[in-house]
């Protein structure tokens, strides 16, 4: 909901902006034919660029972020799935083993949805995938199958606390605060600009009102794809429901 209240704050924002650019239009006389409406209009155009350019490149870049992200998250769920597989192969001595995976890195997972803020795992989740990571390399070898099984579960776990690690980094890397207020404030100004250089029908009034509302929309999505686990628009969530309903018990 934090993208919903940034939208409403910067929607509230942009109209107050065109209404205070109409009022002021009547006393600094800028609806009469002139030179001061043309530099109006031309340095609403060059923020407008501006603003276009910097909420393009946020988009694109939150859009690849949010897919990077999904891409963990099921990369994440078939590592879980293969290393009960080969935990499962190895034998009767991987079965404590196989019920941490289940009770602990699992729902571990689940957390992601559940949490508010940013994602940094604490000091007894890293102590506790440090545990798992040495139960692992503590089993027992016996035949050689064993062995190669052994190092398959230690390669797969520790690409799993791996890409957890990753992906705790990218969710702490967020959107600054001061970009945001920044693209707020260019926006201000440009729509200002443009209740300056509009006439008192409606038709022009609600062209300004959709415009307002479009650009607060842009910033809407910017949030959206820096909040991958908490806004409306949400990283799926599927792969780890396929993998606990299919994961096998110890």
């Amino acid at each position: 909901m934090q993208a919903a209240y940034w939208w409403g704050l910067t929607c509230l924002i942009l109209l107050v902006a065109v209404e205070l650019g109409r009022r002021l239009s009547v006393p600094l006389r800028v609806r009469e034919p002139g030179s001061t409406r043309e530099i109006v209009k031309q340095a609403t155009g060059v923020i407008a660029t501006l603003t276009s350019l910097v909420l393009g490149l946020l988009i694109a870049n939150g859009q690849q972020s949010f897919s990077r992200q999904g891409i963990s998250i099921a990369t994440m769920a078939v590592s879980v799935a293969r290393l009960d597989e080969v935990l499962q192969a190895y034998g009767s001595q991987a079965q404590p083993t196989r019920a941490f995976l289940r009770d602990a890195i699992r729902p571990r997972l689940y957390e992601l949805w559940n949490r508010t803020g940013s994602d940094n795992p604490n000091l007894e989740q890293r102590r506790e995938q440090a545990a798992f990571v040495q139960g692992i390399t503590s089993l027992p070898v016996g035949e050689g199958r064993q062995a190669m099984l052994r190092d398959d579960a230690y390669k797969i776990a520790s690409a799993l606390v791996q890409e957890r690690l990753s992906l705790s980094l990218m969710e702490s890397a967020g959107l600054p605060t001061v970009l945001l207020m920044a693209l707020i404030g260019w926006s201000f100004i440009v729509f200002t600009g443009l209740g300056l250089c509009s006439d008192e029908s409606a038709i022009s009034r609600i062209a300004c009102y959709f415009a307002a509302a479009a650009s607060a929309t842009a910033v809407f999505l910017v949030i959206e794809f820096d909040t991958p686990f908490s806004g409306l628009i949400q990283v799926s969530r599927e792969p780890v429901v396929l993998i606990s309903a299919t994961i096998s018990e110890p």
